[in-house]
């Protein structure tokens, strides 16, 4: 869904609104040209970011601004720091690099929540100090990262990298490049992937469905993976300290060695390396 239809002009638009009684909210909006491919690099240290494909010679920014700690303050200091913000956003373009954020929003006690428009093939850098991050289609090659916070991610192209503190993961696409899915604290499920993995968790469950192109390694701490692998031939090895293994379709499944807590087979004539391991938790391959 389409966020900016208000914009009239094609530079620099800015907006401001507030709350009437408490003026503890308020927002900006920015519109830049974007010729050829561009890298967008956004550090957000207090905020949501959300980003959607759009055309492919603009990128749409807007923020929704929120005093965090509006208690104390008089409306004027309030609609002064909203009118400054307004006025000198934290947003950049410098050639092909938007830059957007300055980790600075905490310290000045504002939240700013993001949303951002961009072309498709965009390189997309993210830090997000404590916020949830979504990024629906834009981005090749693309780093998600947030300290607390849940990442979703959708239609990524070209491999991808993701990562939280505390938080959950929930990606899909990746084409033939190297994806790579950690969180300290946290679920992950992956979808549609065809290259290269890497997908660990502190503590929570893993779900994956793909066909591995180059080796995957997968591991919980604390928790199950579940695993469809689409019929993908492989060299499955299955590893769990304190929990059960169990591999559908056992008559297509060689094994080359089992016992209670590890398994080694290959699956439909044997291809990629396929590791998976957990510490507490049942592996299961459908």
């Amino acid at each position: 869904m389409k966020v900016f239809h208000s914009m009239i002009t094609p530079f620099a638009l800015l907006a401001l609104t507030t709350a009437p009684a408490h003026a503890t909210e308020g927002a900006f909006s920015r519109t830049f040209k974007a010729n050829g491919r561009i890298t967008l690099r956004i550090a957000c240290d207090s905020g949501s970011i959300h980003i959607i494909a759009g055309a492919e010679n603009a990128v749409y920014i807007s923020g929704q601004v929120k005093d965090l700690h509006p208690w104390g303050k008089t409306l004027e200091a309030q609609e002064t720091r909203f009118h400054q913000l307004a006025a000198n956003p934290p947003v950049r373009q410098t050639g092909a690099v938007i830059t957007v954020g300055n980790m600075q929003e905490s310290k000045f006690n504002v939240r700013i929540d993001y949303e951002i428009e961009a072309p498709p093939n965009s390189d997309v850098d993210v830090y997000a100090g404590t916020g949830d991050v979504e990024d629906e289609g834009v981005g090749e090659n693309v780093h998600l990262n947030t300290s607390s916070g849940s990442i979703h991610a959708t239609g990524l192209t070209n491999g991808f990298a993701i990562q939280t503190g505390s938080g959950d993961i929930v990606a899909d696409g990746g084409g033939a490049g190297a994806v790579s899915a950690h969180s300290t604290s946290g679920n992950i499920e992956l979808h549609n992937l065809t290259g290269g993995l890497s997908a660990k968790t502190g503590a929570g469950d893993i779900k994956i469905d793909g066909r591995p192109g180059a080796s995957w390694q997968i591991a919980a701490d604390s928790g199950s993976v579940e695993y469809w692998p689409n019929r993908a031939p492989m060299d499955l090895e299955a590893v769990t300290t304190a929990g059960s293994i169990h591999v559908d379709g056992t008559t297509e499944a060689v094994r080359t060695d089992q016992d209670r807590h590890s398994l080694n087979a290959k699956l439909r004539g044997g291809g990629p390396p396929v590791h998976i391991e957990t510490g507490s938790g049942e592996i299961r391959v459908h």
